[in-house]
């Protein structure tokens, strides 16, 4: 997978993996890609993507209907939330765990699910904001959960 790619250049660049890429193999990649397709695609949701803070894609779903380039946004959301991080801290605040960008026609619902990982999920102005927030929240739960049984410990930086 594309995962595993990432984790060994990283492994060779900066000699350690980053902790994120040790919660997934293929069959937890797998998992998190249902998990998106039943909570959200199923859901209404036009495309759903988990994303580690670099850009980097953990899995992503859509409804094959989207022409939006999921790489794309990914890096640029990642962007996007370390600039709000920024800004949070310059405020006094900890974290923007979550944020919307409303358009026109579609809408993009950022969450964050881990330190590290946050979900991208974009649905169009007919659905209620309600409803995206309970079906984006029980992905994040299932999401959440899997991370937590993990029996792959994170790898820590070489000394």
């Amino acid at each position: 997978s594309g995962l595993v790619h990432i984790q060994e250049r990283f492994q060779k660049t900066y000699g350690f993996c980053m902790s994120v890429t040790s919660y997934f193999d293929k069959v937890r990649i797998q998992t998190v890609k249902d998990i998106l397709s039943e909570e959200l695609i199923d859901s209404g949701m036009s495309q759903a993507i988990l994303t580690d803070m670099g850009g980097n894609i953990i899995a992503q779903q859509d409804n094959g209907d989207t022409a939006y380039d999921a790489m794309n946004l990914a890096v640029l959301a990642a962007s996007n939330i370390g600039s709000l991080t920024a800004m949070s801290n310059i405020i006094g605040e900890k974290e923007f765990p979550m944020f919307i960008l409303k358009g026109e026609r579609d809408n993009i619902h950022f969450n964050q699910v881990t330190e590290d990982l946050f979900l991208i999920t974009l649905f169009n102005r007919e659905q209620s904001l309600s409803f995206v927030r309970k079906r984006i929240e029980a992905a994040i739960k299932s999401i959440r959960e899997l991370i937590r049984h993990c029996d792959i410990p994170p790898l820590k930086p070489s000394a």
